[in-house]
């Protein structure tokens, strides 16, 4: 077991467990981020529709106006925030709230998946599938009143509500 900041490490994963979620998050192997600043940026994307690119971009415009009135403290890491780590603090601080809201922990790989993506690809597919499922009942509703069935498909669709929810998602995703 391997302990950081923000997460516990227990065999390549990286598993986040917090009734209340840190002022500060890890964001990069060195940067570390506000969740004050992490939430502007989120607003930012979402209301002024600003890119990560430009957020970072503010960002370090700004810290480095900031840095330049301060006396400078030698650091050996980069000052400055990538677009993917803008992205990174966006889908980790939405997961964390989303974990917190069903008292459950966030794990995730260590160091992103395996064919180079990113490492919370997988638990947004699960978040995503779990809002499906759970908060969406009018998707397993279909009744003839509401529903037209094409000739043919009524037989095929019964067999679908025998099965699973799960099948249920994947028949409704084919027909996407």
């Amino acid at each position: 077991m391997n302990y950081h900041h923000n997460f516990r490490v227990i065999n390549k994963q990286r598993i986040y467990n917090f009734s209340e979620i840190p002022d500060i998050l890890q964001i990069g192997e060195h940067q570390f981020a506000e969740t004050s600043v992490i939430n502007q940026w989120i607003f930012m994307m979402l209301f002024s529709w600003t890119s990560a690119f430009n957020c970072a971009h503010i960002y370090d415009t700004m810290s480095q106006s900031l840095q330049s009135s301060i006396m400078q403290i030698p650091w050996p890491f980069s000052q400055s925030v990538t677009t993917a780590q803008v992205y990174d603090a966006f889908t980790l601080l939405s997961l964390l709230k989303d974990c917190q809201s069903q008292k459950s922990a966030l794990v995730v790989p260590h160091k992103g998946d395996l064919n180079g993506g990113n490492r919370f690809t997988k638990a947004v597919c699960q978040r995503n599938e779990h809002y499906r499922l759970y908060t969406r009942s009018e998707l397993f509703h279909y009744c003839t009143k509401c529903t037209r069935f094409l000739p043919g498909t009524a037989s095929f669709l019964s067999k679908y509500i025998a099965k699973s929810f799960s099948n249920m998602l994947l028949f409704f995703a084919e027909l996407e």
